[in-house]
């Protein structure tokens, strides 16, 4: 049994649920003792299997045996921990914990032993010293505690590594170069030695020899450091980042290291080996995939390849996007019928700098390689005068010093070229083109205070070649900006947390006609952290209408229960409005009529008169959501949701018609090999759906038939 720990959505359908357990077929919800079940900090399981120890909130440690639970206190005041570890195999079931410990009357320990009745400090000391890591070793004389990361242990001087001798602690090799973070024990067929590692060099101690070497992997986001078995030969293994920000994993057998095949897109937190498995070692964390293989949070590796533990489902999708935008046949062969994704690390298990396009078969992921990551997300479609281009708020290498500027990036297909010269102090929240006051411009809001040494104030256009400030800027951040025309001609109307803009009182939302800021009927009232996130322009048959939503409750003396459309004069609720906070607004068509998407707690929509549902079963927050004209007008929404209507998609989610490519067996979206074992079953089971000729028998021409079309793919 596998059992892991953090802040699960999918374990069991509850969100929330921080211990989950699986079984070799499906994830399940651990069973505890009615805790608050906030974030277990370090789980460890004994040797034998037979207990799970649970460290939670750094206050005390729980202990499963036989069924049941007990929990034993932390001794003093708090505690910071590194590492559980119980007694050798055929000792007592004794506890170990290795970090930084608080003891009472100013006394510290960087390791406590509990002896199943009491906690005992090995080395108390008025110095706060750090124990990273330990384990047990026999250097000849018998087995010991080790423990790594502290220049002093118990007051004793170890330079970084010391050895328990049962009353007191010694230095291991004293005058060694290495500092170690990680310490484990491994034996290679010459006998048991004593590894230590700082991330850059590793070092071996047979209990009468130290000696150093280097290692090949830089040392950044150092995670691991565990023994296990690769085909009958012990390594050891851990998870190092790269500097392009690449994780690899990295095995060592004693005199040389190897980095597996394939890297981690994600992050790695922890590596453990199961103690009754077929798989060599887990690695958990941030995943999207493992070698090539989609694996949402956890992968295994079997001592030849990565595969998911539970949760290939998911990897094809942009975990944690924050924006959507659809450009239909308008952008031409090279920008055009692309649905574009913001703010996602991932698309489809690979690294894409936060920026990636779906063309309703596969991912393209064209950032830049060279530039760095940047959260923001925030794009348009349009063109400034010299042809239509994608503009995405992003960040870009300094030439002169190096490092990230942020600003606004424009993709005309080919090219990337970076807006001159605009340096943002944050990124930008929402950019959107129009033209205002008779100037066709490129409009950014967000929380940027300042642009290249300019106080913006939230606020700025550019026209092709420099950027302005509108007006003087607002008071607080601007979370949205949309071009309206309300019969008077087009107007950039802005939505956000401010109070002012300019010199006028305009509280949520306000108009800027090209030369003046105008206030729109009473705004909302913005206090007490209520804000306007989303503004959209909808025709639901009457007309062009401005709509704003966010967390707000009244406008002047209306109720609007965080949604609103402005009818020329005021603003009027929608019905009785909606329950949850508004992350996004888009016009959609349905089969009936158009109608006002509400991206939140699910998809809500408006008629113009009543509400609807497009879907609310998922288990996160949307953020955007759009229409995809080219793609059987299909619905696509982004947010942070690894599930909707019990449909695994990990950030993104599309609604509409099945897919219309015979290739896509299970209709995901994405010809592979998944589609293949989909209709191997249908064709196992004799399901009509794999009756590729259509000629009512399911036989081996049908095999011959999707074989053809798989490879063909869409």
């Amino acid at each position: 049994m596998l059992v892991a720990t953090g802040e699960f959505s999918r374990d069991s359908g509850w969100p929330g649920a921080t211990l989950a357990s699986w079984d070799g077929a499906a994830w399940t919800d651990f069973p505890t003792p009615g805790w608050d079940l906030y974030s277990p900090h370090l789980i460890h399981a004994d040797k034998a299997g037979s207990r799970l120890i649970v460290l939670r909130r750094e206050k005390s440690v729980h202990i499963r045996e036989n069924g049941s639970w007990r929990e034993e206190t932390l001794p003093g005041l708090t505690a910071s921990i590194e590492d559980i570890e119980s007694a050798p195999v055929g000792a007592t079931d004794d506890i170990y914990l290795t970090g930084r410990f608080w003891l009472d009357a100013g006394m510290f320990t960087p390791v406590l032993h509990w002896d199943g009745q009491s906690w005992e400090s090995l080395g108390e000391t008025t110095n706060s010293e750090w124990a990273s890591d330990g384990a047990w070793f026999d250097d000849g004389s018998g087995t010991a505690f080790y423990a790594a990361g502290s220049k002093t242990l118990g007051g004793v001087q170890v330079d970084y590594l010391g050895r328990w001798n049962g009353t007191t602690w010694e230095a291991v090799a004293p005058g060694r170069a290495l500092r170690p973070r990680k310490i484990a024990v491994l034996d290679n067929g010459s006998g048991g030695a004593l590894y230590a590692t700082d991330g850059f060099t590793i070092g071996r101690w047979d209990g009468a020899t130290w000696t150093e070497s280097a290692l090949p992997s830089d040392g950044n986001s150092f995670v691991g450091f565990q023994r296990v078995d690769l085909g009958g030969v012990e390594k050891l293994v851990w998870a190092a980042e790269e500097r392009t920000g690449t994780m690899r994993i990295w095995t060592w057998d004693g005199s040389t290291a190897e980095m597996l095949t394939g890297e981690i897109a994600g992050t790695v937190d922890s590596i453990d080996v199961p103690y009754s498995s077929d798989d060599a070692f887990i690695v958990c964390g941030d995943l999207i995939s493992a070698g090539g293989v989609p694996a949402s949070a956890v992968a295994a590796f079997d001592g030849t390849a990565w595969h998911a533990v539970g949760t290939s489902d998911v990897g094809n999708g942009a975990p944690d996007a924050s924006s959507v935008l659809a450009v239909g046949p308008e952008g031409g062969d090279a920008m055009g019928n692309r649905v574009y994704v913001g703010g996602s690390m991932f698309a489809g298990g690979a690294a894409c700098r936060r920026l990636a396009s779906w063309n309703g078969q596969s991912w393209d992921r064209f950032a830049p390689p060279d530039w760095p990551e940047f959260f923001g997300g925030a794009m348009t479609y349009g063109d400034l005068g010299d042809g239509g281009r994608l503009y995405y708020a992003t960040a870009s290498r300094d030439l002169d010093q190096g490092t990230p500027v942020r600003g606004v990036a424009s993709w005309d297909g080919n090219e990337w070229t970076m807006l001159p010269p605009a340096y943002f102090s944050s990124s930008p929240r929402r950019l959107v083109i129009g033209d205002v006051g008779g100037q066709r411009m490129l409009y950014a809001a967000g929380g940027f205070r300042w642009i290249y040494g300019q106080q913006a104030n939230y606020l700025a256009g550019f026209d092709g070649v420099n950027w302005t400030v509108l007006g003087g800027g607002a008071d607080d951040r601007v979370w949205d900006a949309v071009i309206f025309d309300d019969g008077t001609g087009p107007s950039l109307y802005i939505g956000g947390e401010f109070g002012m803009v300019g010199q006028v009182a305009a509280p949520g939302v306000a108009r800027w006609d090209g030369q003046a800021w105008h206030p729109v009927g009473y705004g909302f009232d913005t206090r007490f952290g209520h804000t306007i996130r989303s503004l959209a322009v909808a025709d639901l048959g009457e007309g062009p209408r401005l709509f704003a939503g966010g967390f707000v409750e009244t406008s002047g003396p209306t109720t609007v229960k965080n949604i609103a459309m402005w009818n020329g004069t005021a603003w009027e609720p929608l019905g009785a409005g909606v329950g949850g906070s508004v992350w996004g607004l888009a016009q959609i068509q349905t089969s009936e009529c158009p109608r006002l998407a509400v991206a939140g707690d699910g998809v809500r929509l408006w008629d113009g008169t009543s509400w609807g549902v497009l879907e609310d079963d998922m288990n996160g927050t949307v953020l955007g959501v759009t229409q995809a004209p080219f793609d059987q007008d299909a619905v696509y929404i982004v947010g942070e949701f690894s599930e909707v209507a019990g449909v695994p998609s990990e950030g993104i989610a599309r609604w509409g018609c099945a897919s219309s490519c015979a290739a896509d067996f299970n209709g995901d979206g994405v010809v592979d090999t998944r589609d293949f074992i989909a209709f191997l079953n249908a064709w196992a089971s004799q399901d009509s759906s794999a009756d590729i000729d259509g000629n009512g028998v399911i036989d081996t021409r049908d095999v011959v038939g999707y074989l053809n079309l798989w490879a063909a793919g869409c």
